[in-house]
Formats: structure tokens, sequence, C-alpha cells
């Protein structure tokens, strides 16, 4: 009868060794997947404006997102910026900046290209106007306008 008590005596541990590696490497693999999905971070508050008739962009890799808004920080006061790929540009330097962007794309994909602005709600129109002239000049005719869905 002494050894059948000693059997169920055995201690367990919390954890299994295995189990806690697959943990963490799942863990590890999905922080990386998340981080390689993001290029880059809005330092704009935009809040988009409501719309009923969208539709979806096919190919998230010919999109050239440009956002208009307020910037997050107070650097520079509290005034309307433009951003393209992590870093504030002004109206006269996005011609450039959108023909740097064209030029890390091969030449028989920069007709389907498009220019997605992400526009704050409470944007001027006067500095939208401007983009979209600038945008002109660079050859960029296709923008679309990102909304979010009205339900």
């Amino acid at each position: 009868m002494q050894n059948w008590k000693n059997t169920f005596k055995k201690k367990l541990s919390r954890f299994s060794k295995p189990s806690l590696r697959d943990i963490i490497l799942v863990s590890l693999s999905l922080f990386l997947v998340i981080m390689l999905l993001r290029k880059e971070t809005v330092e704009v508050n935009i809040i988009l404006p409501e719309a009923t008739e969208m539709e979806k962009l096919n190919k998230p890799s010919l999109i050239n997102h440009i956002y208009i808004g307020k910037q997050k920080s107070f650097e520079w006061g509290n005034t309307t910026r433009i951003q393209i790929n992590d870093a504030f540009i002004t109206i006269n330097n996005l011609q450039d900046a959108v023909l740097h962007l064209d030029k890390s794309r091969p030449d028989y994909l920069l007709p389907k290209v498009t220019t997605s602005l992400k526009i704050d709600k409470a944007a001027k129109m006067g500095i939208v106007n401007e983009v979209k002239h600038e945008l002109r000049k660079a050859n960029e005719l296709r923008v679309n306008y990102a909304a979010q869905p009205r339900f």
C-alpha cells in the first residue's frame, strides 16, 4: 500500500518546456509579420470622412499614400502637414517626393499606380487643391480619396 501512495506524489511542472518554446516561436513570428506589414508610421491625426459608395483597391503594393492632417506632436505648431513615407514635406517638395516614389517601381507598373489621399475631416480644402495640382504636374492622374464606411 505504501508504493501506491508514492506514485501519485510526483511533482508536475507547471509548464511543459516544449510547448513553451512553441508559444515563444509563434509569438515571435507573429510580431515579425506585423512589423513587416506596417512600413510607415502615421505622424498626423486623421479622422476620415464617411462615404456610402466605396470600392477597395486591389493591390496595396501599387498605392502611394499621402496623409494630410494636423501633426500629432506639436513641434511645428498646430498647422496642417503633408506626410509621405514617414517624412513631412511641403507643397514645393511634393512633386519631387512623388517622382522619387515612382523611381522605385518598374516602368510597366507606373500606369497602374494609384495615389491615395488620406485627409483629415477638418483639413482645409485649399491645401487639398494644392496637393491635387502638384500631383497633376507630377503626372499622377489616378487619385483616390480614402474614407470610412457610413452605415
